[in-house]
């Protein structure tokens, strides 16, 4: 692990905190528009607590520094930026021990919190499934009205599956190498999303608003 924060702060133009200069999660600040949250959602995961009241994705630090960020942010749009989605998926796309899913309690702490604050325009925007889609984090319930986008894969191959969802859950999947663009527009609190492929074709483009 060690080994693998050294060689990440070797590459990306990222500047260490002097305060704690191995850590990774960070905000980032566009005036009164947008923030952008960028987690350590990989770093800081306790395997041997996932089935526990405890259980650990997020350090508690960084749990507490997200909450507080969230419950301060004085930007319209809130952007957090997660490695392992956080939405359901359907079976075949489950691992218990990568991500959110898996850790059920810590799942349910960040997202009861976000709705118990009523914390407006939160959007997750996550990697990882080798595809892209836009959907709700849940296709029922309590959170069905927070939305998640996954963009790429972009030098890797494609998830055979992205091309399986839909219903009532997802706006669009695919498994088609691309990258997402949003623009965020304070004044109508809409989110336009657009997914584009290495030719610059459009694959999907849709305006939200909250």
């Amino acid at each position: 692990l060690a080994a693998a924060r050294g060689a990440f702060f070797e590459h990306p133009a990222l500047r260490r905190d002097p305060a704690a200069p191995d850590r990774i999660y960070r905000s980032a600040r566009w005036g009164r528009t947008l923030e952008v949250f960028t987690l350590d959602s990989r770093g800081e995961r306790r395997p041997s607590t996932r089935t526990r009241d405890n259980a650990q994705y997020l350090s508690r630090a960084q749990m507490d520094w997200l909450k507080a960020g969230l419950r301060s942010s004085t930007s319209v749009f809130k952007v957090i930026l997660n490695s392992v989605p956080i939405s359901d998926f359907p079976l075949l796309f489950i691992s218990e021990n990568d991500r959110w899913e898996g850790y059920r309690a810590a799942r349910e702490e960040i997202l009861t919190f976000i709705l118990a604050e009523r914390i407006r325009d939160v959007w997750w925007v996550s990697g990882d499934f080798h595809m892209a889609s836009v959907g709700y984090l849940s296709p029922s319930g309590p959170y069905a009205g927070m939305r998640e986008v996954l963009v790429g894969p972009a030098g890797n191959n494609a998830n055979p599956l992205g091309n399986t969802l839909g219903g009532s859950q997802f706006d669009f999947s695919t498994g088609t190498s691309n990258y997402g663009t949003f623009r965020f527009d304070p004044a109508d609190r809409s989110v336009t999303v657009a997914l584009i492929d290495g030719n610059g074709r459009t694959l999907f483009t849709r305006r939200y608003t909250s």
